[in-house]
């Protein structure tokens, strides 16, 4: 998700796309998912992961550049690695916890950080990424007994359909985009269960089609977790 929905309504880029990275990011990171072998058999150090896990790299490394940019330290000619301090790192840090993002999920967007890194300024020591990461993941705090608070399907497809028809009543678009789409990812799922991220990458033309009149999801094996297709 490049975008999200402040409190307010209003629309906000949370993650700058890989086309607008400074030029010398962007071909690193290209050069890091070559997968044609060169004369001495060589290829990106990320050529051999898979399609989803690499634009989740991607997403992570986005996002810490968008929140550089909107600090008006986003320096395009600055090494990519010398933009990544313990100093700014804290700050990010501190920023996404305001956002509201847990212990859990700012410890993943450091982990996407340091992937990134590594094959932007692969001769660093990024060890002190992991270690922060790591020390984030400690103090969360799983959720416990999720059984007594699971709701029926019956009515969680009864709670989708009322939030799809109170969407219109809201006062602002993005406030009625973002209720109605809830409330049809929850519909949805509580007919068709999938995996969240299944469900965030399904695209009409692609995943999605109409076949005979009838939409059908697709899912090829390289996006399922089993790798078998669905």
């Amino acid at each position: 998700m490049t975008r999200g929905i402040k409190r307010d309504g209003s629309v906000e880029r949370l993650c700058l796309p890989v086309a607008e990275w400074p030029a010398l990011d962007i071909s690193l990171w290209e050069q890091s998912m070559t997968s044609t072998q060169g004369l001495f058999g060589d290829k990106g150090a990320r050529a051999g992961l898979r399609p989803t896990t690499n634009r989740n790299v991607a997403k992570g490394y986005g996002r810490w550049l968008q929140v550089l940019q909107d600090w008006g330290e986003l320096d395009a000619h600055l090494a990519p690695g010398d933009r990544i301090t313990k100093e700014r790192v804290r700050r990010y840090v501190k920023n996404l916890t305001v956002q509201g993002n847990s212990a859990a999920s700012i410890a993943a967007r450091l982990e996407q950080m340091k992937a990134a890194a590594l094959v932007i300024a692969p001769d660093m020591d990024w060890d002190w990424l992991k270690r922060a990461a790591s020390r984030l993941r400690a103090r969360s705090v799983p959720i416990h007994e999720k059984r007594a608070r699971m709701e029926s399907a019956d009515e969680l497809l009864a709670l989708g359909h009322q939030l799809m028809q109170d969407a219109p009543q809201r006062p602002k678009p993005g406030q009625r985009a973002v209720l109605y789409r809830d409330g049809l990812m929850i519909a949805f799922l509580a007919l068709q269960p999938l995996r969240l991220k299944n469900l965030a990458g399904l695209e009409i033309g692609r995943t999605v089609q109409k076949v005979d009149g009838l939409w059908m999801i697709t899912l090829p094996g390289d996006e399922t977790k089993t790798h078998v297709p669905i």
